[in-house]
């Protein structure tokens, strides 16, 4: 699922272009017929006509829809995009749960779950784990296997994209696994992996606040802290692929605090899920916190970042100091990425901004002490409107793309001369 450049001469790559430019023309029109095809993109008729028959008999992302009524000659036939018969899955890897949901290709939920990672059981358990929560969601949604044409996948650490390996993953405890080819060999689906805040950026461009923008910045604060840059509406990958480890930018010199990278001050040591949970575990320890204990269940244990925003949302004091305190970390390393970049805009997500105004208000305040005024005056630092979904339709968006691009092996194409007219 590599994608490669190819020679503008390679007939299969221009049929691959021109079924794309197809797709994406019926999927703004809705519904469209072979004719009129071809004057919108300028082919003959004939290779429209060959192409949009691949495209509902091998490829299945079109069907045909009848016929539209006209004055004289015959009734020209109608195709539309297969958005409702068609699906794909999109997974979430965390540290603490494997998220899932499977949509149309409209983007249509049809089904969710959610189940611990367990994974201090081992990778193979964990990939096991993820092809079981794949079966299970077509279960539950109740549609045909056959159907569903892919999954993406959100993991966290490091990803050579060039590669699709996961090189190194602290929270998971991987090094050198190859989860995409390793969970393709369970469910014989296509499965593509990338970073999450990457994957969560391509969401946002899909479905979210990116949909209109041009130069943005995902930051996904959770059990990590990741960050996805676009440039000129695209995801900026690096010379590897392995961009956005913003969380392991120092944010405090002073600081003691040992990230799991081997340095101390980084912002993921000090503002990310893991860190906050720790913090507040250290703070239940000494003094009393009610709203904490009655939220975790009265064991420690199970207190997340999460927890504390919604224990500050309630008044807790304790954990609206910590999280002030994470706010405080966090605008000091946004304020770095706004002087840097100058985006439209930085989109936070992950379950810490569940925190609300709490954290945002303070995240606001500091990027603004830090910034130049006249480059903080040209950016909006806002929650993504997915809430806790937004790795997960970020994968779906993932997958999606790939379909739609023609990148997946069940797409190989027979293509001929004719094509390039």
């Amino acid at each position: 699922m590599q994608k490669t450049d190819q020679p503008i001469t390679d007939i299969s790559y221009v049929s691959k272009i021109n079924k794309t430019k197809i797709i994406n023309l019926i999927r703004d029109k809705e519904t469209i017929s072979r004719s009129e095809i071809a004057k919108e993109i300028g082919l003959s008729l004939p290779t429209v006509s060959r192409l949009v028959d691949s495209l509902v008999q091998k490829e299945k992302l079109l069907i045909e829809v009848g016929t539209r009524t006209t004055e004289r000659g015959r009734p020209p036939s109608l195709v539309t995009f297969a958005g409702k018969q068609n699906y794909v899955i999109g997974m979430s890897v965390g540290r603490n749960h494997i998220s899932g949901i499977l949509t149309n290709l409209n983007a249509e939920v049809l089904a969710e779950d959610k189940v611990p990672t367990n994974a201090a059981s081992g990778y193979q358990s964990v990939v096991r784990r993820c092809a079981s929560q794949v079966q299970k969601l077509i279960q539950d949604a109740g549609v045909s296997e056959t159907n569903v044409l892919g999954v993406g996948v959100a993991s966290g650490g490091l990803i050579d994209t060039r590669r699709s390996r996961i090189i190194f993953s602290a929270t998971l405890n991987w090094r050198e696994k190859d989860l995409a080819a390793d969970l393709n060999g369970l469910i014989n689906k296509p499965v593509k992996v990338d970073h999450d805040a990457r994957v969560m950026a391509l969401g946002e461009i899909q479905f979210g606040l990116g949909q209109n923008l041009r130069d943005f910045i995902c930051v996904l604060l959770g059990y990590g802290i990741g960050a996805s840059f676009i440039f000129e509406g695209k995801p900026y990958y690096g010379k590897s692929g392995m961009t956005g480890e913003f969380g392991h930018i120092v944010v405090s010199e002073k600081s003691q605090v040992q990230c799991s990278c081997g340095n101390r001050g980084c912002l993921e040591a000090l503002a990310s899920g893991r860190a906050i949970a720790l913090q507040a575990l250290k703070e239940m320890s000494n003094l009393k916190s009610p709203i904490l204990e009655k939220l975790c269940d009265y064991d420690p244990l199970q207190l997340s970042a999460e927890t504390v925003a919604i224990a500050a949302s309630q008044g807790d004091e304790i954990s609206r100091r910590i999280l002030l305190d994470a706010a405080e970390h966090i605008g000091i390393g946004l304020a770095t990425l706004v002087n840097l970049y100058n985006p439209e805009m930085i989109i936070l997500g992950g379950g810490l901004v569940k925190a609300g105004d709490l954290l945002f208000d303070r995240i606001r305040a500091v990027v603004k002490e830090r910034t130049l005024s006249r480059i903080c005056q040209d950016v909006t630092i806002q929650p993504s409107l997915m809430g806790n979904r937004c790795r997960i339709m970020g994968a779906v968006a993932l997958i999606l793309n790939e379909i739609l691009s023609l990148n997946i092996p069940a797409y190989a194409n027979d293509s001929v001369a004719e094509d390039y007219i």
